[in-house]
C-alpha cells in the first residue's frame, strides 16, 4: 500500500477514535462528580491515601 494511503488510513482511523472519545467525555456532563462517584467507595481521606502513597513510594526505592 503507498504511503500516502497508509498515512490517510492512519488519519481516518485517528479522527474516528477521536470522534468517539469526545462523545463519552460530553455523556459525562460533570467531570468531578463523575471522579466523586467513581471514588465513593473510598474509606480513606485525600492526606491518608497521599501518606500511603509516599510510603509505598519509598519501599520501592
Amino acid at each position: 500500500m503507498p504511503h500516502i494511503l497508509m498515512g490517510k488510513e492512519a488519519f481516518n482511523q485517528q479522527a474516528e477514535n477521536t470522534n468517539e472519545f469526545s462523545a463519552e467525555i460530553q455523556s459525562i456532563g460533570d467531570p468531578v462528580e463523575a471522579i466523586r462517584g467513581m471514588l465513593k467507595h473510598v474509606k480513606k481521606t485525600s492526606v491518608e491515601i497521599q501518606h500511603e502513597t509516599s510510603t509505598i513510594r519509598s519501599e520501592r526505592h
